[in-house]
């Protein structure tokens, strides 16, 4: 199962916590953290360590995941309505992923 799911009605939950943050806040944490994440991510995969990798091109491909993550969000809630399911899960995004890669 996935960890955090989303309910249909637009808030986030944990379902460890319960806790039910709103989007807007879960986007802001993502933008805070964005950059360092994303730069992380690219330099467990680069094969040479030295690899390095521009301020502004970070800052695309942060902003690129961040659209990326959003839009499969609501791909799946859609998905979830169109299913009459109170959660988004794991099979909601395996439903739409295939049609989310081929639009990215």
């Amino acid at each position: 199962m996935l960890g955090p799911a989303t309910r249909c009605c637009g808030t986030f939950t944990s379902r460890a916590s319960g806790f039910h943050p709103p989007a807007a806040l879960l986007v802001t944490c993502w933008t805070a953290l964005g950059e360092e994440l994303v730069s992380r991510l690219l330099h467990v995969h680069f094969k040479d360590d030295k690899t390095k990798v521009s301020g502004d091109a970070l800052q695309l491909m942060a902003e690129l995941l961040k659209i990326f993550v959003v839009e499969a969000a609501v791909r799946g809630v859609r998905q979830a309505q169109a299913e009459d399911a109170i959660l988004v899960d794991v099979d909601q995004l395996e439903k739409v992923l295939p049609q989310l890669l081929l639009d990215f």
